[in-house]
């Protein structure tokens, strides 16, 4: 089977019924599938061919869908981009992926103009919407285009999508995946919690990001109805839950904070919703969220999160309803919800030292998987893709520990581990704890060098209220190990983050580098700790 089956499938059992709500557009299921067809169509006659690259700079839209499926239909590797990208992360990608074509929203031809001496390769860009500059019209393209299918032979090893990391720790990096790959972190998805065939789906996650696409193309697989937002609101989500009789949600942590935190949370008809999955962040914000859903009298469904990667393919661990309804009722089990849950059924998760053996359960391990949703590897980095795979498990860099009951908990990444004083610190351990203090909005904990110590713990905060350094020197003296405790506070107006809500610590450690050089003049934020 390939992705374009899913789609087509539901064309030919099911052409009628509805398959996609955007803004004021309704699509059954035939007239998604042509729409994809005919871009596939358009852009054969165009002279692209199966292997063929192409970069798509596009906002959430019915078009989006038509090009992810389009070109899997005709064995075009696509690589979607955010709209927020700048003219230099869009050239990057189109170079490294020797990009023949580039399909641009209006919104972000600014940025693909400004990139545009830096793609010699790509000979056209096709536009999309009302007042683009280029000479290709995506909607003129495809209007006259056939809406057969595209006789193109594939299998399901075929090359699909090239999905670029975040780059927190350098230059981004294209992780390929095939069509069997992503069908199969959809079924794994499916495995884990009970969908049925009346089930309506909403997203208002930004599909360029990797997770709603692959969320929307599961439930695509699984024949369910989906209303698409373009951009998050939380008025609108909620709306969006009641008009729609929506059955399930997906929230990113900063998504699930905001919807849960409406002033008027109680006043929506919450009725129809009976999962809301979740993914990132978990513990106190959580089960706050959590709670404050459940004083909505209408509400009555469950919630579900998972911990993924994108060289993982997708969700590698769950936290499943039982677990979430566990975690709220019985204090003894609150701590569920600090862990990302236990491994997927299709996937195996271990903790392992350096000569690959598992750790015992309580200790930190390196977080290694196997699964069959894992990645191919790098776009045309051999080197770092053999890098990324040891005895046949892929390293995800993350540092995990395992408890008895199989509940797996971030201990922190390999590369923010801080040693300090020949101890290792894990930045995971410190940040709950600086998240719990009432005055701290945001935090994020980075390892700076230190002459005495090797290496010293630096917090990152972001005020929720007024407070000195003194005061979260104090709160900490009581909460963290000598040697877990910051030598250092520094206070910021917001922390830098990914468009997946990934603060990027590289960025921290720069302005800090900067700060203390006396690049930004001197440091009144910035005080030093006590000894360990």
């Amino acid at each position: 089977m390939l992705i374009g089956d899913a789609l087509a499938f539901n064309a030919r059992n099911d052409p009628t019924a509805p398959a996609l709500v955007f803004e004021d557009r309704s699509l059954d299921w035939r007239a998604l599938n042509v729409g994809a067809n005919r871009l596939a169509n358009a852009l054969t006659k165009l002279g692209l061919r199966s292997g063929d690259r192409v970069v798509y700079v596009m906002d959430n839209c019915v078009e989006f869908l038509e090009v992810f499926y389009g070109l899997a239909k005709m064995g075009v590797i696509g690589a979607p981009v955010m709209t927020s990208s700048v003219g230099r992360e869009i050239a990057y990608i189109a170079r490294d992926l020797d990009a023949r074509l580039l399909i641009c929203q209006a919104s972000a031809a600014a940025a693909v103009q400004d990139a545009a001496p830096d793609m010699p390769n790509v000979a056209e860009v096709i536009g999309l919407g009302e007042g683009h500059p280029f000479g290709l019209d995506y909607e003129t393209l495809t209007r006259s285009a056939s809406d057969g299918e595209p006789e193109v032979e594939l299998s399901p090893d075929h090359d699909l999508t090239v999905k670029y990391t975040s780059g927190t720790t350098g230059e981004p990096k294209g992780c390929l995946r095939t069509h069997r790959q992503l069908l199969m972190a959809n079924v794994g998805n499916l495995f884990e919690v009970a969908h049925f065939p009346a089930d309506k789906f909403a997203i208002a996650s930004p599909l360029a990001a990797g997770i709603g696409l692959s969320l929307v193309s599961m439930h695509i697989l699984a024949g369910h109805p989906i209303v698409m937002l373009r951009k998050f609101d939380a008025t609108a989500v909620l709306e969006t839950y009641m008009r729609e009789k929506i059955t399930i949600g997906h929230a990113s942590f900063t998504i699930f904070k905001r919807v849960t935190s409406h002033p008027d949370l109680d006043q929506f008809d919450l009725s129809s919703l009976r999962l809301f999955s979740g993914t990132g962040s978990t513990g106190g914000e959580t089960r706050d969220g959590l709670l404050r859903l459940r004083r909505n009298s209408t509400f009555a469904g469950r919630f579900y999160t998972g911990f993924g990667a994108t060289e993982a393919g997708g969700r590698m661990t769950y936290l499943l309803p039982d677990d979430c309804d566990a975690a709220l009722a019985d204090p003894n089990k609150t701590h569920l919800l600090e862990s990302l849950g236990r491994e997927a059924r299709l996937c195996t998760v271990a903790a392992l030292d350096e000569q690959m053996k598992r750790v015992p359960d309580g200790e930190i391990g390196m977080m290694a998987v196997k699964a069959p949703c894992v990645f191919k590897g790098y776009w045309n980095r051999p080197a770092e893709t053999a890098m990324a795979f040891r005895d046949g498990w892929l390293m995800t860099g993350d540092l995990l520990r395992r408890d008895a009951e199989g509940y797996l908990t971030l201990a922190g990444r390999m590369a923010d581990m801080i040693k300090t004083g020949g101890v290792n610190v894990y930045p995971a351990e410190i940040e709950p704890v600086l998240m719990a203090s009432e005055h701290v909005a945001h935090a994020a904990v980075v390892g700076l060098s230190d002459p005495e110590w090797g290496e010293k713990v630096v917090a990152c905060v972001v005020r929720k209220r007024d407070c000195t350094e003194a005061d979260i020197l104090e709160y900490c003296r009581s909460r963290l190990a000598p040697y877990k405790r910051p030598k250092e506070i520094a206070f910021f107006d917001s922390l830098p983050e990914t468009a997946t809500g990934k603060v990027v610590k590289s960025e921290l450690k720069k302005n800090l580098l900067a700060r203390q050089a006396g690049q930004e003049g001197s440091n009144p934020n910035l005080l030093k700790g006590e000894a360990q």
